[in-house]
């Protein structure tokens, strides 16, 4: 055996030896403890927030009840624990409690070996080493990590590596590709929506909201999110609903005039941003050419004159819609 076999027996016999002592109801217990504090404090930290009132930053407020619905979570949690620990002694069960508990400490000393050795194979060079090579408990681990990668496929837990990779090479990774944000209500929401979406390929940006008259307020053009919109224009774009989109070119020109959210005046008015490419467009475009439809942006809404009222043309836009092959995403306030 080499030295990464002992440092196998090493976690798998602290992790049995932890649990002997502690008990599987307890073992058990405190997962579940950690898992309810990581629930309540992801859930209802902006509940508790608002009596911060004496922090003016509302991350710090959020931070602090974070941290205080984790702390007591675990707290009660413990005390839970520590009273059924002991009605399981009194039982006279404490003896299956611990051989379970065993059980319980090698299948997580299992699981945290390997974690271990799938990011030390997937993330270094140590796989490569003849210690690596020589050792006789590495090879019964492959298949628990053949599952885990299985299972994460399963739940389309896509790009495992790639992200985890990319977490540790931030300077190096960029994702690349158009991002839309649609909130209610908006003005600022979007703002900062699209401020946290955009990357530095970003090269156009765009926001439209609808007011109480229903009426759009439009603003789009090159540049970042900072550049686009200043506080005039942010106090001209009133309203309880819109759509905000930051551009990445992939195909076509980078004009202006080609930033989202896009708006067509007829018949009844619709504003639209997509996400990526038609990739069947060329289909798409010799069946609108059947109909005489015009070829544009959006070019899914057909120039047909039975179409009167704003729900059969609303209708018929969903319908072309659901004919594309594409990445996209759909929001559309109508006036």
């Amino acid at each position: 055996m080499v030295w990464i076999d002992y440092a196998i027996m090493a976690v798998l016999g602290l992790s049995c030896l932890v649990s002997l002592i502690r008990g599987f109801v307890r073992e058990a217990l405190s997962l579940v403890t950690w898992g309810c504090a990581f629930y309540v404090a992801s859930h209802y930290y902006a509940d508790l927030s608002v009596w911060f009132t004496g922090f003016e930053d509302e991350r710090v407020r959020n931070g602090i009840a974070i941290a205080a619905l984790f702390i007591v979570t675990l707290i009660v949690g413990a005390i839970v624990n520590y009273v059924i620990g002991q009605l399981v002694e009194k039982t006279g069960l404490s003896g299956t409690d611990r051989v379970l508990g065993i059980c319980f400490g090698a299948l997580r000393g299992v699981l945290i070996i390997a974690a271990i050795l799938f990011f030390l194979d997937t993330f270094t060079g140590m796989a490569k080493s003849d210690d690596w090579h020589q050792s006789q408990f590495i090879p019964y681990f492959t298949p628990v990590i053949r599952c885990f990668l299985n299972t994460c496929k399963a739940r389309q837990v896509s790009c495992l590596k790639y992200r985890l990779w990319s977490l540790l090479n931030e300077e190096k990774t960029y994702v690349r590709y158009c991002r839309i944000a649609g909130v209610m209500p908006v003005n600022q929401s979007i703002y900062d929506a699209l401020t946290v979406l955009q990357h530095r390929g970003q090269d156009a940006a765009g926001i439209i909201t609808i007011d109480a008259n229903n009426c759009f307020r439009l603003r789009k053009a090159n540049g970042l999110v900072s550049d686009v919109f200043e506080a005039r224009h942010m106090q001209r774009m009133q309203g309880n609903m819109g759509i905000g989109h930051v551009r990445y070119p992939t195909a076509g020109s980078s004009s202006a005039s080609e930033a989202q959210p896009f708006y067509v005046n007829s018949p009844y008015g619709i504003t639209l941003a997509h996400n990526g490419n038609l990739t069947n467009a060329h289909e798409l475009r010799k069946k609108l050419l059947k109909k005489n439809a015009a070829i544009s942006i959006p070019p899914l809404i057909p120039k047909s004159s039975s179409i009167f009222s704003p729900v059969s043309w609303i209708t018929s836009v969903t319908t072309r819609w659901k004919r594309t092959t594409s990445s996209r995403r759909l929001r559309r306030p109508t006036a």
